[in-house]
C-alpha cells in the first residue's frame, strides 16, 4: 500500500469521532451545523478514495495461481453496489453521519469480504438447494450439473450434495486437506480516477407506510469495482464421481454470480457479473478543462424553454451531476428527492426556465 495513503478503516472508526465531542452535548444550531461540516470533511474524504492508490508490498491481491491447489476468479459488482459490514455500529444520531457500519481490513485501510463470510455465503446456498433439491431433484441436478461439469441426476444429487457440503465446510480431520476460503479485496475501478466508494440512503418506513421518513445515509461499494475471489481448494470425490479443484472453483463463481453477496443483496446490491477490463466508465466526469457548472456554449444560443439532454454521472448527498449532451460537455447540479431514482449513466432532460444574464447562465428544471 501506498505510503501516502490514508487507512480508510482508521479515518471511518477513529478519526471520525475523536475530534468531535458528544453530538447530544450540541444544543444550538450553529454547533450542530459545525459539527455536521466536519463529519462532511471525512465523508470526502472516504468517497474521494482512489483505489489506484493502494498499491505496493501491502497489497492484498492473493496472486497465487501459479501455485497448486490456489483458484481465484474475479467479479465486478453493478447498480446499485455492494454492502458489507451492515452490523458494525457506527452512529451518534449526528446530523450528516454515515449511520451504518462498513467492513475494514485492519492493515490496508481496503474494503474486505472476510473469508468467513464468503463460506457462509456459499455454504448458505447449497444448504438452500439441498433444501430445493428434496422437492426439485431434477432441477436442482440440472443446474449443478451445468456449475460443474458432473454427471448428477435427480437420484444422486441429494446424497451428493449433502456429502460434498459436509465435506467442503466442516473439512477433513487434518488441516492441510480443508478447502480455506480467503478474503475477498477490491482490485479494479471502471470509475472515473478509481473511485470505489460511495454514499447511498435507505428510508425507512417503520410500520407506517404513510410515515414521512427520515433518509439514513450508509456507504457501499460502488457499481464498476472488481472484487478477487481467492481458495486454496482440494478434489472432492463421491462415489464415482470426482469434482476437480478447478471446477470446484467454478461452481463456487457461478454460485456467487447467481446469488450475491453482502448485505441488502434481496434489493439489488451485491450482484456480481464477470470482470472484464476496459469495461464502460460507469461515473464518467466532463473531461473539459473549464470550471463545471459555467457553460463554454455562446450565451445568446440558450433560449427560455429550450430542453437540453443531459447524462447522471455522479451524486453530491440528495444532488445530481448532471453533464450536458452538447459539444462542451459541461455539467450542472440539481437536488431531486430521492437519488436512487436516477441511476449512473441515466439520460434526462432538462428545461432552461430562466436566462442569468450577469453571470451568463441559465436556471432549468428537470424534464420527467
Amino acid at each position: 500500500m501506498s505510503k501516502t495513503t490514508a487507512n480508510l478503516g482508521y479515518i471511518f472508526y477513529r478519526e471520525y469521532y475523536q475530534k468531535i465531542e458528544d453530538p447530544e452535548k450540541h444544543q444550538n444550531k450553529k454547533q450542530k451545523e459545525d459539527y455536521e461540516k466536519v463529519l462532511n470533511i471525512y465523508n470526502q474524504k472516504l468517497f474521494g478514495a482512489k483505489l489506484d492508490n493502494f498499491t505496493g508490498d501491502a497489497w492484498p491481491a492473493y496472486d497465487l495461481e501459479d501455485l497448486a491447489g490456489y483458484f481465484k476468479f474475479e467479479l465486478q459488482t453493478t447498480y446499485p453496489g455492494l454492502f458489507i459490514g451492515a452490523g458494525v455500529s457506527h452512529e451518534t444520531g449526528a446530523q450528516g453521519e454515515i449511520k451504518l457500519g462498513f467492513q475494514f481490513d485492519p492493515s490496508t485501510g481496503l474494503p474486505v469480504i472476510p473469508g468467513s463470510s464468503i463460506k457462509g455465503c456459499l455454504r448458505h446456498y447449497l444448504t438452500q438447494m439441498l433444501n430445493a433439491a428434496k422437492q426439485y431433484p431434477s432441477e436442482t441436478a440440472t443446474y449443478l450439473s451445468d456449475a460443474s461439469g458432473l454427471a448428477l441426476t435427480g437420484e444422486n444429487i441429494i446424497p451428493w450434495l449433502d456429502t460434498f457440503i459436509k465435506t467442503t465446510f466442516e473439512g477433513p480431520d487434518h488441516p492441510y486437506k480443508r478447502d480455506v476460503f480467503f478474503d475477498a479485496f477490491p482490485f479494479s475501478s471502471e470509475n472515473t480516477k478509481s473511485a470505489f466508494l460511495g454514499p447511498d440512503f435507505i428510508t425507512p418506513h417503520g410500520n407506517n407506510p404513510l410515515k414521512n421518513p427520515i433518509p439514513v445515509q450508509f456507504m457501499k461499494i460502488l457499481p464498476g469495482v472488481s472484487i478477487r475471489f481467492t481458495f486454496r481448494l482440494e478434489s472432492f470425490s463421491f462415489q464415482d464421481l470426482t469434482l476437480s479443484e478447478e471446477a470446484k472453483s467454478r461452481l463456487f463463481e457461478k454460485l456467487l454470480k447467481d446469488w450475491g453477496i453482502g448485505a441488502k443483496s434481496r434489493s439489488g446490491y451485491g450482484r456480481l457479473v464477470p470482470f472484464k477490463k476496459n469495461l464502460k466508465q460507469v461515473n464518467q466526469k466532463p473531461q473539459s478543462s473549464h470550471k463545471p457548472g459555467r457553460s463554454t456554449r455562446s450565451f445568446s444560443d440558450y433560449t427560455v424553454g429550450e430542453e437540453i439532454d443531459c447524462k447522471v454521472i455522479g451524486y453530491e448527498k440528495n444532488r445530481l451531476i448532471l453533464e450536458l449532451q452538447t459539444k462542451e460537455k459541461n455539467s450542472r447540479k440539481r437536488t431531486v428527492k430521492d437519488i436512487r431514482d436516477f441511476p449512473l449513466g441515466t439520460s434526462v432532460k432538462i428545461k432552461i426556465t430562466s436566462l442569468i444574464t450577469d453571470h451568463k447562465d441559465f436556471n432549468f428544471e428537470l424534464v420527467q
